[in-house]
């Protein structure tokens, strides 16, 4: 039975559960289902691609740096996210507007003693509509810190992308 699941790769690679558009950001799962054909070449080469997979690099990216064909690429990806491995999400540009959400006070408390009183002037800064670019010239800390907090209350759900439910 195991040489046939080492052929599962073959057929995901013709016929993948999904195809992620290039500018989306794999982003990984705590948990996921169990791969009932992870065994042998296959569980190699997800391991290969989950060592790119961080957060911060697009599905082009990570084909344009893996060195896998783009197609296995793509198979794998969809692999991944057909068990619940990753989840995919967009890179947030300077013109977003986000929109604040309620968030539990434990997750406010977490961050703000993580990140100071920073994080209630984040979440301030997007009251009234404004695009990251906004947000970012109006606050007084490093735009590099701001980028990362925003990214830390998206997480949480302290934060989303105006337009999306």
């Amino acid at each position: 039975v195991r040489r046939y699941r080492e052929l599962a790769l073959d057929i995901i690679v013709e016929f993948p559960f999904n195809v992620p558009a290039p500018d989306l950001v794999p982003v990984r799962k705590k948990k996921g289902i169990i791969i009932p054909f992870r065994v042998g070449l296959i569980d190699k080469k997800l391991e290969q691609l989950e060592a790119f997979i961080n957060g911060k690099r697009t599905v082009d990216e990570i084909i344009n740096l893996i060195d896998l064909p783009d197609e296995e690429v793509v198979a794998l990806l969809s692999t991944l996210a057909r068990y619940k491995w990753i989840d995919y999400k967009k890179r947030l540009t300077p013109r977003d507007v986000l929109q604040v959400q309620s968030c539990t006070d434990l997750a406010i408390a977490m961050l703000k003693q993580q990140f100071g009183d920073a994080v209630e002037g984040v979440l301030d800064a997007f009251g009234d509509g404004r695009e990251i670019s906004a947000v970012l010239e109006s606050l007084p800390y490093d735009t590099n810190a701001i980028w990362f907090l925003i990214n830390k209350l998206l997480d949480e759900g302290c934060l989303r992308l105006q337009g999306l439910g």
